[in-house]
């Protein structure tokens, strides 16, 4: 195997945080969302320039379920507050009416808790909201390696 080796660089440091996530899809966006609420200074690193992976990007626009079927919610937190961002300004389809109106049992029990959303609006308010919560972006990158000391990460 032939390998091109490259002469060695200087990287600036350009900030430092508590916490880096990789990844800009929902998971990235709530685990970020959590970390900065939780007091953490997060830099969020996404290859795309734009957030929500194929939640967005990917068009994938349907929140799934946060139900069971019969009517009982199975899945709350960031996971419900997104699915709720996901709709803020209007929806696609799949509309859940007794669920995002605070409809009774039995009219939970006809409709999933689940939504069709725009993908574009839904990734402008997904910015939006890690803005707002103090998180930074960084777009149009990715991680390529880390530094470690004793075990911890020191660079990205």
């Amino acid at each position: 195997m032939k390998f091109i080796t490259e002469k060695s660089h200087k990287t600036p440091i350009t900030g430092q945080y508590t916490t880096v996530v990789a990844g800009g899809g929902i998971a990235g966006i709530s685990a970020a969302l959590a970390a900065a609420r939780g007091g953490a200074k997060v830099l969020l690193i996404e290859s795309q320039y734009i957030l929500g992976g194929l939640a967005t990007a990917g068009l994938i626009t349907i929140y799934l379920p946060l139900c069971d079927g019969n009517g009982k919610q199975v899945t709350f937190g960031i996971a419900e507050e997104l699915l709720r961002l996901s709709v803020k300004d209007g929806y696609e389809g799949k509309y859940c009416p007794a669920w995002l109106n605070g409809g009774s049992d039995d009219e939970k029990r006809q409709y999933r808790f689940e939504i069709q959303y725009n993908p574009y609006v839904f990734a402008i308010r997904a910015e939006q909201l890690l803005i707002d919560s103090g998180v930074e972006i960084l777009y149009g990158s990715s991680v390529t390696d880390v530094k470690t000391k004793k075990g911890k990460i020191t660079h990205v």
